[in-house]
């Protein structure tokens, strides 16, 4: 079972957070200022062997997770998935950090976030590293995931237009 710690931002909402406004943003500094997050020490040999994410490292006793998120909206949601499974199989705790590929976590931005009210993000820092802020059962159990909406409005994946050609279907 996944270990509860304290979520230090259970104000926030959602949609807030995706506009990535400065006050959130400036919230979440204060509080790692304040070192209110407890590391996790690891407690299994090979975490994350068979969860869909590869461990990176154990520097200074915090998990490291490879997490590929860019900007396509059907691949972020894969990830978001996979951290789940590690979430449910009590690798991820609350708190911990975990380490992005430094190529794509610049493509990431501020608006990947932390979980509440059914939407789960992870909040990116500039340091390519992110925390997991809590945890909520929503779409994202360890059911399959539902219909997920994309930018073109269709679901399960982004269909394109290709040149001269119809829309995939």
């Amino acid at each position: 079972m996944v270990k509860r710690t304290e979520v230090l931002i259970k104000q926030c909402r959602p949609r807030e957070f995706l506009n990535g406004t400065v006050p959130i943003r400036r919230r979440l500094d204060e509080q790692f200022r304040k070192g209110k997050w407890k590391p996790q020490e690891p407690k299994v040999a090979d975490p994350l062997a068979n969860s869909g994410v590869s461990a990176m490292d154990w520097l200074k006793g915090k998990v490291g997770v490879e997490i590929q998120v860019t900007a396509n909206t059907s691949r972020m949601l894969n990830d978001f998935r996979r951290i789940e499974m590690g979430c449910q199989q009590g690798l991820i705790t609350l708190g911990m950090e975990l380490t992005l590929m430094l190529d794509t976590a610049n493509m990431c931005t501020d608006r990947i976030a932390f979980f509440e009210d059914g939407v789960k993000y992870v909040q990116r820092f500039p340091d390519a590293r992110c925390v997991v802020l809590g945890l909520r059962q929503d779409g994202f159990s360890d059911t399959p995931l539902l219909k997920q909406i994309t930018r073109r409005g269709t679901p399960h994946g982004v269909q394109e237009r290709r040149r001269g050609r119809r829309p995939l279907r």
